[in-house]
């Protein structure tokens, strides 16, 4: 796809703004690309709304809310006061919430910069009202907002605002869009079954358009639930992208009850799914742990757990552990020892003089049983950039034994200690779920580790990124302080299809 990194930045923006709308209260709806000819084929993305005009009471964040949008719209950021303070003043943002569509797409002539169109439902006496309610003023052959928005009046009614300078994105909009209380009943399987306030479809890939259903796009739907917020998503790929599990079983996540009070996130899946991010990268790093030959070692279940460092939780930094469920002959001590050295060892020979690791223990160092740990800060530091992760990591790993075998292996003692007691300790009732993946994350505990991190924000990025990453990790703080609880769980109905059911549970005193 072309201007792909351009591409790839603005939707990683336009994500900001489906995390911010967790606070949409629920209301009947359907997808408004339904009820128009929206040019969803030539965005690359596009939001739907319908009945959300009290998102902005709901989030109960303004700053956060037009820091989104801004960006979203490409407003710079010295810009973002007084762009919020406008669009304050806009009642017509207040009617796109309420029935709208907003489509936006990369400008094939200038691959910087963005064009969006957003239509607004609206009767023609209301279209005209609102539109003298902006008094816009006239420039060539279009009212203008602002030196920067135009606005239109469609021919079967409702409004279509613009950027400008206007690009083709406007002009096919109108030539397309038809009357809006006009039902398209052509098939489209991509559609949501389900109601929901906001539906948010983006291309990711060299797909077409945002018209779900098709490799390269995804969508998300937005709705509360039983005193939560639920975000479904799907999203389709090419073939091959994925790797479902080998046959349709459900995954036990019981383990996920008898994580300890300070863990951050807690992930189970199947072992052979391979969905979590970063695994090529532990792959090419430490080799023999996840690409050894194991003909006689059968592995289950894989879980991934996130804590502090050192045990204290909101006061360290990221802590990973990985637990395998493996049986076998080849699932002894002795194999996983082979593995691990392996690993270090050829990571200490690729790195070359960079290592400052210049010993590392033999099979006749390890005690008889227990856990190992090898301190690898001179090792790892220069692959990690010397941030405040490097000083802290350490490899640990041992195998806990309770009704099943596990493999562990973790960044800091305390995290391997701590979940060697609990893999070892007796298993409740059994609680499956369909799904090759599910997650938990505590919004407590990962916003103390958000905040211990933003003022060490220095060494993980440039001078240059650095203001905009505080303000994401700013962001990202409010938004877990807010969250009691978030769970999810991922089903790979095959190796291009992705489908995932996100459920936000507020806290109740969000007062940090």
């Amino acid at each position: 796809m072309q201007h792909a990194p351009q591409r790839t930045r603005f939707l990683a923006k336009l994500l900001v703004v489906a995390a911010l709308v967790c606070g949409l209260p629920a209301a009947p709806a359907e997808d408004l690309c339904r009820t128009i000819d929206f040019p969803s084929g030539s965005c690359d993305s596009v939001i739907s709304y319908s009945n959300a005009s009290d998102l902005l009471n709901e989030l109960g964040d303004e700053e956060s809310l037009g820091f989104a949008l801004a960006i979203t719209l490409g407003v710079s950021p010295e810009e973002i006061p007084t762009f919020h303070g406008r669009l304050k003043r806009f009642e017509i943002v207040q009617k796109l919430l309420r029935r709208g569509v907003f489509g936006v797409r990369v400008r094939d002539d200038s691959p910087e910069q963005i064009e969006w169109v957003a239509w607004i439902s609206a009767e023609p006496q209301e279209s005209r009202q609102l539109i003298a309610a902006l008094r816009p003023f006239l420039e060539v052959n279009r009212l203008l907002v602002s030196s920067g928005i135009s606005i239109a009046e469609c021919p079967g009614g409702g409004l279509l605002l613009a950027s400008e300078p206007s690009g083709s994105l406007r002009t096919e909009a109108l030539d397309r869009i038809a009357d809006p209380l006009v039902a398209d009943s052509s098939p489209d399987p991509g559609r949501p079954t389900q109601q929901a306030p906001i539906v948010v479809s983006f291309r990711h890939a060299d797909g077409l358009g945002a018209l779900t259903g098709s490799p390269g796009v995804s969508r998300v739907c937005v709705s509360q639930e039983q005193g939560g917020i639920a975000v479904d998503y799907e999203g389709w790929f090419e073939p091959g992208t994925f790797n479902p599990p080998c046959c349709d079983r459900r995954l036990d996540v019981e383990i996920m009850q008898r994580m300890p009070d300070e863990t951050v996130a807690v992930v189970v899946e199947h072992a052979d799914t391979r969905l979590l991010p970063g695994t090529e990268l532990i792959g090419r790093l430490l080799p023999h742990l996840l690409e050894s030959e194991r003909s006689d070692e059968r592995w289950r279940r894989r879980v991934v757990v996130l804590g502090p460092s050192g045990g204290d939780p909101g006061h360290g930094v990221p802590a990973i552990a990985v637990a395998i469920e493996t049986d076998g002959p080849g699932a002894s001590m002795l194999r996983q020892d082979v593995s691990v050295l392996a690993s270090l060892n050829s990571l200490r020979n690729r790195l070359g003089t960079k290592a400052g690791l210049q010993h590392l223990p033999r099979l006749s160092d390890l005690p008889e049983e227990g856990p190992r740990t090898v301190y690898a800060r001179a090792l790892l530091e220069p692959v990690l950039g010397g941030n405040s992760i490097s000083r802290e990591i350490s490899i640990n790993w041992c195998q806990a034994r309770g009704e099943s075998t596990w493999q562990l292996y973790a960044t800091c003692p305390e995290l391997s200690s701590t979940l060697h007691d609990v893999l070892a300790g007796p298993a409740r009732a059994l609680q499956c779920v369909k799904a090759a993946h599910a997650g938990r994350l505590s919004g407590e505990n990962a916003a103390g580790m958000i905040r211990s991190i933003i003022p060490l924000a220095h060494e993980f990025t440039g001078e240059d990124r650095l203001e905009s990453f505080r303000v994401g990790l700013a962001l990202l703080f409010n938004f877990l302080w807010e969250s009691r609880q978030i769970d999810w769980t991922v089903e790979l109905p095959d190796s291009g299809t992705v489908r995932a059911r996100v459920n936000i549970w507020p806290r109740r005193d969000a007062t940090p």
